[in-house]
């Protein structure tokens, strides 16, 4: 075992139970999708300034439509991580190389007996949203696109109502006029009230088949950054050119 790098000693005690559960490495990230629904990422973090490291992961639907190149440790937001924070202590080892080896095996246990258990069972949308729906904003993204993937339309308008409404308070509050005179989140919030117009359109219309489609395209956006972030360049092209994805789906 490499005793002088972080890095190092997590790949070699981590990978054989992570590949064993379906998960696939590159660098120090070992991610997986499940289902076809659901990508899993387990890391670990560590400041060069602090004498500590920690385990980081993500449970990310796809139709959020995510980019799997933002840190590990931003996707914290679409768990509910606060609850493995006793599980999940900082690993101190206080500049002692040796100490990545004691305290790794009791990062794995932790990760095999609590995470992947909790991995295990939040496999499609379904089991996600059963487990986050009471703790998602209403003014959230992933609330709106949760309530359009079960038809709870009424839901979906006021979640995006809500957000509109936040905006518009926020706006008065500190520029005393309704619009944000801000290009960047004028056209930011424009682009989400373009999109809402069509799905409400197709809301009042029953035209299921636009929300469908537009869902979709969520997801779609999500797998290509995905390939992109964790496939080669090689690879990454072939799923642009005929949409080989380089990467097994795991089923649970």
């Amino acid at each position: 075992m490499k005793k002088n790098n972080i890095s190092n000693t997590f790949i070699e005690v981590f990978e054989p139970t992570m590949l064993s559960r379906g998960f696939v490495r590159k660098g120090r990230d070992f991610h997986r999708i499940v289902n076809g629904k659901i990508a899993q990422c387990v890391s670990y973090f560590k400041r060069s300034s602090d004498p500590e490291f920690t385990i980081q992961f993500a449970i990310v639907p796809l139709c959020l439509e995510f980019e799997f190149s933002t840190p590990l440790s931003d996707a914290w937001r679409l768990t509910d991580s606060n609850q493995f924070s006793p599980a999940f202590p900082f690993l101190e080892y206080y500049g002692n190389p040796e100490g990545y080896v004691d305290c790794m095996p009791l990062a794995l246990k932790t990760t095999v007996d609590i995470l992947l258990p909790k991995m295990d069972t939040e496999i499609d949308y379904e089991s996600y949203y059963k487990c986050y729906r009471n703790s998602m904003s209403k003014v959230s993204n992933e609330r709106y696109l949760f309530a359009l993937l079960f038809e709870d339309y009424e839901d979906a308008n006021m979640v995006r109502e809500s957000v509109f409404e936040q905006w518009r308070g926020a706006n008065m509050r500190k520029f005393g006029i309704e619009h944000n005179p801000i290009p960047k989140q004028r056209e930011y919030y424009g682009k989400i009230r373009d999109e809402y117009n069509v799905i409400k359109e197709a809301i009042d219309n029953n035209d299921r088949r636009t929300i469908e489609e537009y869902l979709h395209n969520k997801e779609q956006k999500s797998l290509n950054s995905y390939a992109e972030t964790y496939g080669t360049k090689k690879q990454y092209q072939k799923y642009l050119e005929d949409g080989t994805f380089p990467f097994e789906f795991v089923k649970i």
